[in-house]
């Protein structure tokens, strides 16, 4: 009898540890979530961020001409892969994340702009031209503006690349990509 209690002892001390050990996994497991990650394939990418509940949008314009924007997701070698709306299409809190692919770069100069669509209230964005190409995804330009009322466009940067896809220069004079757009859209 003795012996019987002793082994039943000893099993419910295992289980209680195999339970300790899983608990110990479980939240090792938690601690080190990290947020996954989207591959996307080009060779340049362009994002822009904002903590608002405005609708702030992305232009990208290529060497040739096209624009990237809201009204034309694809746009030549260009790809708005995302056009947020906070409240509308993700949560107000997680503010405007906006992102357009250059997937193949052409010599010339790029232009990224930001459009406040709706809103009243002053925001810092910030957008990012990063470097695609190879194992080593880099951010080569960042820029924070800050905007402040409904139609206020600014130009975050505009960029040089060569033949070769390299960036070989960049500056910040203005650029009114909206202007083309109409321009275009009325003819």
């Amino acid at each position: 009898m003795r012996v019987l209690r002793y082994a039943v002892a000893l099993v419910v001390v295992v289980d209680f540890l195999v339970a300790v050990v899983q608990m110990q996994q479980a939240i090792i497991e938690r601690a080190s979530f990290t947020r996954p990650t989207v591959t996307t394939y080009g060779q340049y990418a362009v994002t822009m961020t904002s903590k608002t509940d405005d609708d702030i949008d992305l232009y990208v314009r290529d060497p040739h001409g096209e624009i990237a924007w809201y009204g034309s997701l694809q746009a030549g070698a260009l790809s708005l892969e995302h056009d947020q709306i906070p409240g509308v299409t993700d949560p107000v809190k997680d503010g405007v994340h906006e992102l357009t692919l250059i997937r193949e770069s052409a010599p010339g100069e790029y232009v990224a702009n930001v459009q406040v669509y709706n809103g009243m209230q002053p925001a810092l964005v910030t957008v990012e031209l990063w470097d695609l190409r190879g194992l080593h995804k880099r951010v080569i330009l960042t820029r924070t503006l800050r905007v402040h009322y409904a139609g206020q466009q600014e130009t975050a940067f505009r960029w040089r690349l060569n033949a070769a896809g390299t960036l070989v220069g960049h500056n910040l004079l203005p650029a009114n990509l909206l202007g083309h757009l109409k321009r275009t859209n009325s003819t």
